[in-house]
């Protein structure tokens, strides 16, 4: 019970990173290139790392971006994943 409270916990603190992550490109009103980067998105006491996928979408106007965190680097086990969509400005 307490390893599933502490991973409950976990995949709550990444999908607040994830959802910061692209908070932060609205709020700088960025318009991303494509591709894919990774950066690190601690949240609390977590160690967590973000995957930023940049994706074109039909309209040349809006990028699509997929952000997963992950514990670290070792990318095994993916906590969240938030999609969002930026305009460009």
């Amino acid at each position: 019970m307490t390893h599933t409270s502490a991973e409950l916990r976990l995949r709550a603190l990444a999908t607040l990173s994830a959802d910061n992550h692209i908070a932060e490109l609205r709020a700088a009103a960025a318009f991303p290139v494509i591709g894919t980067r990774t950066v690190a998105c601690p949240q609390a006491s977590a160690r967590l790392e973000c995957v930023e996928e940049v994706k074109s979408t039909p309209n040349p106007l809006f990028r699509r971006v997929e952000v997963r965190v992950y514990r670290d680097a070792g990318r095994e086990h993916m906590l969240a994943e938030l999609i969002g969509i930026l305009p460009r400005r």
